[in-house]
């Protein structure tokens, strides 16, 4: 099976909800290192769109993460309020990463800023009736001013059949007799074993 991973830092991640093929999430978490080159920006978003038009099945839920690192990308929602859309006058790097991003129907999600009134971490959907990001009011680290911790909620994205586990007998070694296993031991002959 041909992996789903580019020589980039970037980590797929398909789970299958049960019920049929179309039934799948797709996760994607990133990590695009500054100062960003053209050409590791380029191996990302050809992986990306590789991944996307054939490995993922269509009506599977996507979703891809990560730190991006494009400062300069000011994201603002016009209509729907889940969806932030890129404000004109980018740069050539930042609209390569927007064409694809638009391409590949991925639609950006967070808009908590970070110290620096920034959106540097990135949360990249292909539904977004079923996504919401807020911060998060435990984190499970500390927190880093360039980053702060997001929740990702995602809602029913249908009918997910339960898991069940399989029962496997494993030993009970709490309510084992020590001293009998000892004395059978003993009258081996391990010479002859």
């Amino acid at each position: 099976m041909k992996r789903w991973e580019s020589a980039c830092e970037e980590l797929w991640l398909s789970i299958d909800l049960g019920l049929n093929n179309k039934e799948r999430i797709n996760i994607c978490a990133a990590y695009i290192p500054p100062p960003i080159s053209k050409d590791y920006l380029q191996t990302f978003l050809d992986n990306l769109t590789d991944v996307v038009s054939n490995k993922i099945s269509n009506g599977s839920f996507t979703l891809l993460v990560g730190d991006f690192n494009l400062p300069n990308i000011v994201w603002e929602t016009i209509g729907d309020p889940n969806v932030y859309i890129p404000k004109p006058n980018n740069g050539t790097i930042e609209n390569m990463f927007i064409d694809e991003i638009t391409f590949n129907n991925l639609k950006q999600c967070n808009c908590i800023l970070n110290d620096n009134y920034r959106i540097l971490d990135l949360v990249l959907v292909n539904n977004t009736n079923n996504v919401k990001v807020v911060e998060a009011s435990m984190p499970l680290v500390g927190l880093d001013s360039h980053h702060p911790a997001l929740e990702i909620l995602i809602h029913s994205l249908g009918n997910i059949k339960p898991c069940r586990s399989k029962r496997v007998a494993s030993p009970n070694y709490s309510k084992c007799d020590f001293d009998a296993i000892n004395e059978e031991l003993t009258h081996i002959v391990w010479s002859e074993v």
